[in-house]
């Protein structure tokens, strides 16, 4: 009973706080091998299958800690990335957009460019990027 509270309480929490990605928790068709408790990682890319081992009570000899078991797995999964649309206006021009704008988003510790971007004629530009903060750089010919 033991093991099916274990699996239940991960199998919850895993489908609550990662939502957005499309995750099956399987237990074992056979029977286990006595004092097994697995939690793999499994993904195929390219024709090729992936495993990467989260947890292993046979290794441990303890019972998994659920909470750290979600959290290594949202730390392998890339995060989730929304379109994010930024539009250029100038000021001193009557907030007409400015097209042909350079972006440059940029990580705001180090200031690594992450993405780039060129504005459209209406002044647009779209990036698909992670949700988190960033730095945004715009440059444009006639503007400093």
């Amino acid at each position: 009973r033991r093991y099916y509270d274990y699996y239940m309480a991960l199998k919850n929490q895993v489908q609550e706080e990662l939502s957005e990605w499309s995750i099956r928790a399987e237990g074992v068709t056979q029977r286990p091998r006595i004092g097994a408790f697995e939690v793999s990682l499994s993904w195929e890319c390219n024709g090729f299958p992936y495993r990467v081992t989260l947890f292993s009570k046979l290794h441990t000899r303890l019972w998994p800690k659920v909470e750290l078991i979600v959290k290594s797995l949202a730390s392998l999964l890339p995060r989730p990335s929304e379109e994010v649309c930024i539009r250029v206006v100038s000021a001193s021009n009557g907030f007409k957009a400015v097209a042909d704008t350079h972006l440059l988003i940029q990580d705001p510790d180090t200031l690594q460019v992450v993405h780039s971007a060129v504005t459209d004629a209406q002044g647009v530009a779209s990036i698909s990027t992670a949700n988190d903060l960033y730095a945004v750089r715009a440059e444009a010919a006639g503007f400093e």
